[in-house]
């Protein structure tokens, strides 16, 4: 009888998780179905927002590659500095003296160079 009694209760206590389960079974079909309808209108969102941030990254690149130096010289400049390598870049013609030494760096290569003659 104990027996009887106590699989009388599991079996009630299996019923009634059965049924929590069956109810929640809609509930999660539900979350489900938002969750798709609000993926469909979020994988466009973030398309476009990476598209518009990739556009700006791109023209900021293009920027940058413009305003390098290298890019300068690319256009017939050079950079000048002191004596070494390393050295001060020179910007004004009042840093030298008529046989200073100096290096001439161009877009592939550099040369060193004494100043012969100044003009103002």
């Amino acid at each position: 009888h104990r027996q009887n009694v106590l699989i009388e209760n599991k079996i009630k206590d299996l019923k009634s998780k059965s049924d929590r389960l069956f109810r929640n079974k809609d509930f999660v079909q539900n979350a489900r179905q938002k969750t798709l309808r609000l993926t469909d209108r979020l994988n466009p969102s973030f398309v476009n927002a990476f598209e518009r941030k990739r556009s700006k990254f791109l023209s900021v690149v293009e920027l940058l590659d413009s305003l390098s130096p290298l890019s300068v010289m690319h256009r017939g400049y050079s950079i000048v500095r002191t004596e070494s390598k390393d050295g001060k870049i020179l910007t004004d013609v009042k840093q030298l003296k008529v046989k200073d030494q100096v290096w001439v760096k161009l877009p592939k290569s550099s040369f060193k160079a004494e100043v012969k003659e100044i003009e103002n």
